[in-house]
């Protein structure tokens, strides 16, 4: 088969066949609580992939931690995201953690844009500003 093609199967559906690379699907990781191992798990199966010669880039779109690192362009990601990145074998970046939400006092939190400080809101302010 061609790579990177779509294949008719039947009932009128489509799978993707992947190339010779390896690329192109996608493997989310969820679980119904905080602190469940969600991070640890998907850092684990970033350099399970790696070595099996997928091509891996961890993703958390938003997430709320009091431990950050800057990365080598001087943005700022949970260090969670930077360890996966290092699994995966791909340089850390504010792409793999967009929003970060550090926790402050008075249930406030400092959020984190792109790697750089946006502001610091309560909830209600979170929420109209970015939701």
């Amino acid at each position: 088969m061609v790579s990177n093609q779509l294949d008719y199967i039947s009932s009128n559906r489509f799978r993707f066949v992947m190339s010779e690379s390896k690329r192109g699907r996608a493997l989310m990781v969820l679980g119904t609580t905080s602190d469940a191992g969600k991070s640890v798990t998907n850092m684990a199966l970033c350099r399970i992939l790696n070595d099996m010669g997928y091509s891996v880039c961890p993703f958390k779109s938003q997430n709320m931690s009091l431990n950050a690192k800057p990365t080598s362009g001087c943005h700022e990601i949970s260090r969670i995201q930077e360890l996966q990145c290092i699994a995966a074998r791909v340089d850390p970046s504010f792409r793999v953690n967009p929003i970060l939400l550090k926790p402050t006092c008075d249930m406030k939190s400092q959020v984190i844009v792109e790697g750089k400080v946006f502001g610091t809101y309560d909830v209600d302010s979170y929420y109209s500003d970015f939701i």
